[in-house]
């Protein structure tokens, strides 16, 4: 028995036929209803009312390096250069913001963890001079800071950058979607890694 969902989760995600790991294994040899359900998830998610489809696609392959996913990375990148256009300057910069927010993210959520404050006062040290002027604009920028300040679960992070979003005037609705892109490709980097 071949899963009907599982087949077209993958026609729609770009992966390769072949690709296969044990747990898509057992998926495919059942009649099981989450991949339909993680595809409707992932449709509804990138097809949304607040952010363009190109924003949409940044934040979930930002999304999949953040969870470091090979074969999302690969079939997301497959599916961007399908469906719209990323620049090779737009994509080192969101490979550099996921890197640089998973550095802020660990020091930062320790900082947090240590309820005394005696690290409050210590340099963080860490060149930050993508922040300053985003190629991909400030709004983008910080959406992807703010999902994976959430898949890191960095509480400062979130904070800070949902402050950030909301003076750059971008509305609940918007990062709220960010967050649920994010949400989802985490939830597929468990069924492809």
């Amino acid at each position: 028995m071949i899963n009907k969902g599982l087949e077209r989760l993958n026609n729609n995600l770009y992966i390769d036929s072949d690709y296969s790991n044990i747990f898509l294994n057992v998926l495919q040899n059942t009649e099981y209803r989450y991949p339909k359900d993680i595809n409707v998830s992932i449709n509804n998610a990138i097809n949304v009312d607040h952010l363009s489809k190109k924003e949409a696609i940044i934040i979930a392959i930002s999304s999949a390096i953040g969870n470091n996913s090979s074969i999302l990375k690969k079939s997301l990148y497959d599916f961007s250069k399908k469906e719209i256009e990323i620049s090779n300057d737009e994509y080192s910069e969101i490979i550099s913001c996921v890197s640089l927010m998973s550095i802020n993210n660990v020091i930062y959520r320790f900082k947090h963890f240590i309820k005394d404050g005696s690290y409050n006062n210590h340099p963080v040290n860490v060149k930050m001079n993508i922040m300053a002027n985003p190629i991909l604009g400030k709004e983008i920028f910080e959406l992807i800071s703010i999902v994976i300040s959430a898949i890191n679960s960095c509480q400062a992070c979130i904070e800070a950058h949902e402050n950030s979003l909301i003076k750059l005037n971008v509305s609940k609705n918007t990062i709220f979607d960010a967050i649920r892109i994010g949400a989802i490709i985490t939830g597929l980097s468990k069924l492809y890694y």
